[in-house]
């Protein structure tokens, strides 16, 4: 029976059926990559990352009235740089002003450059006494730099 009305079927209700399942394939992977996925480990009410990695907002305790903490955030960019002798290492820490800003970090001993949070470079061998470290910060196109300059004993 299923053989006898394949047959029958004019090209153009065939392409009709090849369209109509492409787009049902496409609005099923639509809602599923809109839903994250199906996570065979759900349950309902419990606070789980998304399938991309990044955490979900539990709102069972939601409070509009709260601000969103910003406390690594900085009125002015700034940089926090340390020196370990034993290891002959300098450690800096971005304080950033923006979330959504980009971070670009540079060093005048070994012209080493790095766009994350945090810096770190190795000073061994090192004959400078002074080593300038800047960091530029840019949200859009402003962009601000500050330099720190560590002192590293002979």
């Amino acid at each position: 029976m299923l053989n006898f009305w394949v047959i029958h079927l004019t090209t153009r209700q065939v392409i009709s059926i090849i369209i109509a399942i492409a787009i049902a394939i496409f609005v099923v992977w639509y809602v599923i990559d809109s839903l994250e996925g199906f996570d065979p480990n759900y349950r309902p009410g419990m606070d789980q990352g998304g399938s991309r990695g990044e955490p979900k907002e539990s709102y069972g305790a939601f409070d509009p009235t709260k601000k969103k903490n910003s406390s690594g955030l900085s009125t002015t960019l700034g940089v926090n740089c340390e020196y370990n002798s034993v290891s002959e290492l300098v450690s800096c820490t971005a304080k950033r002003t923006s979330d959504k800003s980009s971070l670009t970090w540079e060093e005048d001993h070994s012209t080493q450059t790095s766009k994350e949070e945090n810096f770190e470079f190795s000073v061994s061998n090192s004959d400078k006494s002074q080593i300038n470290v800047t960091l530029e910060e840019c949200v859009g196109t402003a962009c601000n730099k500050v330099t720190e300059t560590i002192t590293i004993p002979n």
